[in-house]
């Protein structure tokens, strides 16, 4: 009886969504880009992870989060893994998707549940602190939440208005729904400090490969924001095949790279990037993203590295890596630089492999794979230590960090907050994970502490200073200059 039941549920699911390899080459797939289905198992197990390369990767904890994608059943988890595939935590979740399972700056971790449409945040037990989502009546998305070293945070959020559309394009509808975006910026406190609207910076016919004919118009359909090291942001649009970089506080836009609106002659790639996901700016100023390749021809999905020149409006790739042989991600997908330069990649939809990690050589040093049909929206590498106890661990993940100066010529202060006195670690690593400085054993007392570090001797660039607690790890960006 209950195959029956999920022989019934994955054919309505598959009618429903237009589930076919025809459709799947297009654009109209579903929001969220996922098909989910449950098992929802009286005795729930993680999926057994296969690991077919780990030579010498990076030390570090996986992060993952897996469900059913297509006709695959899965029971979902956010996972915590070592390099083994070994489990070193995990969570079940019933009858939901848990997307973007990762570690915050901050030190809490995050996923987006699907069924209730907000952010869960955890501490290192992975019990829930709180949540968060959008407001002003706006739907939260689930494609992005990035917590800030000020203590505020980002997420994207759905719009919806009606349009008549027949004047716009031949056969469109009277009476079309607008799918759009918003970025929100939020402070520590649950405020909203900034807002971003694409229905006032973009036009529906910005789109590409959509068909403005239809009901329901999803013409952006953002999937990440990150911070730029100036301080304004990037946007990635998949269904604009666009990466924007927005004055974070005019609001103006700066410039458009890819799709219709590209302003950059690409150099050393002749593909450009198509659907993508995952802009993310490096140490060293390049670009990076998850090229999903939908428009390639023929389809592949690559990882790409860009220098982008606004002097000269180009765009020159300087690293790229496909898998051998080719991978194909239709859907999702991410790329994480890693401190040693190594990229971190998951593959998003293609369940063939769920986790890549390579060397700047192009040298594949860790891969997993998922049970076929098993997929994970994203795949991060954090440093990680699994709590001995829950005793007082709330207080000490949500514990704030703040480093000012930054940028700094000389010295900068951390300040933090402790809610039980503690023992802590203050390092400073540099854009290849080299520990450039550390200072042992700070007693820490109840409330604000203040420790001020010198990198007056240090090379200009950017750094990363972790204050390490007992079982966590809380780092921020530190630029000297």
């Amino acid at each position: 009886m209950k195959n029956k039941y999920r022989n019934i549920l994955v054919s309505a699911i598959i009618i429903c969504l237009g589930f076919s390899s025809i459709a799947f080459g297009q654009s109209d797939i579903p929001r969220g880009d996922r098909s989910p289905v449950f098992l929802d198992s009286t005795n729930p197990e993680p999926p057994l992870i296969t690991v077919a390369v780990n030579t010498t990767p990076t030390p570090g904890a996986i992060f993952l989060s897996n469900f059913g994608w297509g006709y695959g059943e899965a029971d979902p988890h956010l996972l915590i893994l070592n390099n083994d595939g070994s489990i070193i935590q995990k969570k079940y979740l019933q009858a939901t998707t848990g997307t973007g399972f990762r570690m915050q700056t901050n030190g809490t971790l995050s996923f987006y549940s699907e069924s209730e449409q907000k952010f869960y945040i955890l501490d290192s037990n992975l019990n829930t602190i709180k949540t968060v989502g959008a407001t002003n009546g706006y739907q939260t998305d689930d494609h992005e939440l990035v917590y800030l070293p000020n203590g505020n945070y980002i997420l994207i959020a759905l719009t919806h208005r009606q349009q008549d559309m027949s004047p716009i394009t031949p056969g469109g509808s009277e009476l079309a729904t607008i799918v759009g975006n918003i970025i929100q910026e939020y402070d520590e406190n649950g405020n909203i400090v900034f807002e971003w609207l694409t229905d006032h910076h973009f036009k529906i016919t910005d789109v590409t490969h959509v068909d403005l004919t239809t009901d329901r118009i999803d013409y952006c359909h953002a999937n990440a924001v990150d911070v730029d090291h100036d301080g304004n942001l990037l946007l990635s649009s998949r269904h604009l095949d666009e990466i924007t970089k927005i004055n974070r506080t005019t609001g103006e836009i700066i410039w458009r790279w890819g799709g219709k609106n590209n302003q950059f002659t690409f150099i050393n790639d002749t593909l450009g990037f198509s659907h993508q996901h995952s802009i993310r700016v490096i140490p060293n100023g390049n670009y990076i993203l998850f090229d999903n390749g939908n428009f390639h021809n023929p389809p592949v999905s690559r990882v790409c590295e860009y220098i982008i020149d606004t002097a000269s409006m180009t765009a020159t790739l300087v690293r790229e890596f496909r898998h051998s042989p080719d991978l194909y991600s239709l859907a999702m997908g991410s790329i994480q630089y890693l401190d040693n330069g190594n990229w971190l990649i998951g593959w998003g939809s293609n369940s063939s492999v769920a986790v890549t990690e390579v060397t700047p050589s192009g040298e594949t040093v860790l891969e997993m794979s998922m049970p076929n049909g098993d997929v994970s929206y994203r795949a991060y590498k954090f440093p990680w230590q699994k709590p001995l106890s829950a005793v007082n661990e709330t207080s000490v993940n949500t514990v704030s960090v703040m480093c000012y100066p930054n940028p700094s010529s000389s010295i900068f202060h951390v300040e933090y907050e402790l809610s039980t006195p503690e023992t802590v670690t203050i390092s400073v690593v540099d854009c290849l994970g080299r520990i450039v400085s550390i200072e042992n054993e700070i007693r820490s007392s109840i409330g604000k502490n203040k420790h001020t570090v010198d990198i007056s001797g240090f090379p200009n660039g950017v750094y990363k200073c972790i204050l390490s607690t007992q079982g966590q790890k809380i780092w921020t960006t530190i630029i000297k200059q």
